[in-house]
């Protein structure tokens, strides 16, 4: 009985070390404008929940492995960003960065400066060609408007941040690298004091939003609350039960027309939905010495809460060897067991609690 404890103890030692070396990573190779990207996280697209590559140019992709091509010349921050709730499920968020930079092989780049009086921004070009010789010259203002003038100037009809691009493809000038793009952020100060806004408490799957914002659903035109799963809401300040784990982006969105001239806000915040078990899993702590082990095994482990567990012991083929009803209590403690009459291999401990494994072991005789 005693072996078992302790085996198990060994098998939740090794689990938690490979969790906690969970982690997102890449390398990329430049060829042109044209980037290929090598996954080398410790989890990959089969497995995670979230996988998302976000190429620091407005583009993304959920590959494994994606290749990019950028537009034009530049340094842009690539990111990867992953959930993985099944290989890292002590720390299932992941994220990493790096600059990739795509060297100018022609003088001709897009480019432009501006100006901002009001609601009215005055945009001069500033690019290595114009749109008398360019045979595409698009401005996109980030409201959904555009122009092919040289020098534009553009009223927004709200506050906010806007992207603002210039397009241009230019044969006559620009005859070995005739697609620029250059973008900014444009940001229009609000004069008015109208703004949605929310806070929220979670118990398990279940959510209670509480409205914060300038107004309500009794004054507004329209208010609508996007859970993130598909499931929306008209409640000042609704209550929503999640179908499962995952991260979730919830928005509310506002029409009050008495908030002029700004009557439609939104205001958005992402909220993770945790499975079960995981609390016990981060409420666990446990190692093994010494492993590999000859004729005694100590298992320590520290425990925040009390739970009763199961301690299951198989062998390298995954066949169930024994089991056995433990009772663990907060704090710390030791278990010594005499393995003297193991024979040599490899073991696997598994600490399980409401049929879900806590932590393991692998132990060496």
């Amino acid at each position: 009985m005693k072996n078992f404890y302790v085996l198990l103890l060994a098998g939740i030692l090794s689990i938690g070390s490979a969790y906690s070396q969970c982690q997102a990573s890449f390398t990329y190779q430049v060829n042109g404008n044209t980037v290929s990207f090598t996954n080398t996280s410790t989890t990959d697209s089969s497995t995670a929940m979230t996988w998302q590559w976000t190429f620091g140019d407005g583009n993304f992709s959920g590959n494994n492995d994606p290749s990019h091509t950028y537009l034009t010349p530049g340094t842009y921050q690539v990111c990867l960003f992953i959930v993985d709730f099944t290989l890292c499920p002590t720390n299932p968020t992941m994220q990493f960065c790096d600059s990739v930079t795509i060297p100018a092989n022609n003088p001709c780049q897009a480019s432009f400066t501006y100006q901002v009086n009001g609601s009215t921004v005055n945009f001069t070009n500033t690019s290595t060609t114009d749109s008398s010789t360019a045979m595409t010259w698009q401005w996109s203002f980030g409201d959904g408007s555009f122009s092919s003038n040289n020098d534009p100037s553009h009223t927004y009809s709200a506050p906010g941040t806007y992207q603002v691009c210039l397009f241009i493809v230019d044969f006559t000038l620009c005859p070995t690298n005739p697609t620029m793009q250059f973008c900014d952020s444009v940001t229009i100060a609000g004069t008015n004091p109208c703004q949605a806004s929310f806070t929220y408490t979670q118990n398990g799957n279940t959510v209670s939003f509480t409205n914060t914002s300038s107004t309500d659903s009794v004054t507004s035109d329209q208010f609508q609350w996007s859970f993130g799963d598909g499931s929306f809401s008209g409640a000042t300040d609704p209550v929503h039960t999640y179908p499962g784990p995952g991260t979730y982006y919830v928005c509310l969105l506002i029409v009050d027309f008495d908030c002029n001239p700004n009557p439609t806000m939104q205001y958005c915040d992402s909220i993770t939905i945790y499975p079960v078990g995981l609390e016990e899993q981060q409420a666990l702590n446990s190692r093994v010495y010494p492993n590999p082990v000859q004729d005694q095994l100590n298992f320590q482990f520290d425990s925040r809460q009390g739970m009763d567990l199961k301690l299951e012991v198989t062998n390298i083929l995954g066949e169930l060897i024994a089991s056995q009803e433990v009772r663990i209590e907060p704090g710390k403690q030791v278990v010594t067991v005499n393995t003297s009459a193991w024979t040599e291999g490899t073991y696997i401990v598994r600490m399980v609690k409401d049929r879900q494994v806590l932590d393991w072991h692998r132990i060496i005789k």
